[in-house]
């Protein structure tokens, strides 16, 4: 089963939103990008649901790698945010520079 397969029928938020940040990490692991989970939704993964939030916030050395993964998994892009209706999945992807971090 594909991932995109698997969060389709996964009907837990949360558990959907795990699923597509463990696969998004492996598939930036690949090229040696290490992204870091920040916001609403790592407070909601750490707690396990008690804090709840829509979007997913990603800090990656490369955003345009992300993008590049967002796109060819059919998430289209309003503004700052990724989204892909059907798997009711909400992202922004922030660069170094947006979120004030030196990754070096």
């Amino acid at each position: 089963m594909s991932i995109w397969q698997r969060l389709l029928t996964t009907q837990d938020a949360l558990k959907r939103r795990l699923l597509f940040v463990g696969w998004l990490t492996a598939e930036l692991k690949v090229h040696g990008v290490e992204p870091i989970l920040v916001g609403g939704n790592a407070l909601e993964f750490y707690t396990l649901g008690a804090y709840a939030t829509v979007d997913i916030d990603l800090v990656c050395p490369y955003p345009e790698q992300v993008d590049g993964l967002l796109q060819g998994g059919g998430f289209q892009r309003e503004g700052r945010h990724w989204y892909r209706p059907d798997i009711d999945i909400v992202m922004e992807v922030l660069g170094p520079r947006q979120y004030k971090l030196n990754l070096d």
